[in-house]
């Protein structure tokens, strides 16, 4: 599979991440445990992807300066966006706080991953 397959689909995950997210938050209390689990299993998926991309890729040839930090803010993100989520699906009421951060960081998630691919293909 090429570079451009594996940032394809990694760009298709990441979507499909959100999109979950976004029928998941329309789906109220109590959360649906199918739908939460499958929305958990795509976010994985799509950082795994990711990861695996960047290790395959610097194995090829080091990769620059740029996208290590855009790959670092990515994770950053993408950490953030597990704990505030994981925060949210617990059976407890809804703090505003965490919930703005969870607005937040996925969409920064998909940013710094989408910014990360890009620099990777043309870097």
């Amino acid at each position: 599979m090429d570079i451009m397959t594996k940032a394809v689909t990694a760009l298709v995950l990441l979507a499909a991440s959100l999109l979950s997210g976004l029928w998941l938050s329309r789906k109220g209390r109590p959360l649906p445990s199918a739908l939460l689990t499958i929305h958990k299993i795509i976010s994985l998926a799509g950082a795994a992807w990711l990861v695996a991309l960047l290790v395959q890729q610097h194995r090829i040839m080091p990769l620059g300066a740029a996208i290590w930090v855009a790959a670092i803010a990515w994770a950053v993100c993408f950490v953030a966006a597990i704990a505030s989520g994981g925060a949210l699906s617990l059976d407890r009421p809804v703090r505003t706080p965490i919930l703005r951060l969870h607005q937040i960081a996925p969409m920064l998630t998909a940013l710094g991953g989408t910014v990360t691919l890009y620099l990777l293909l043309v870097g």
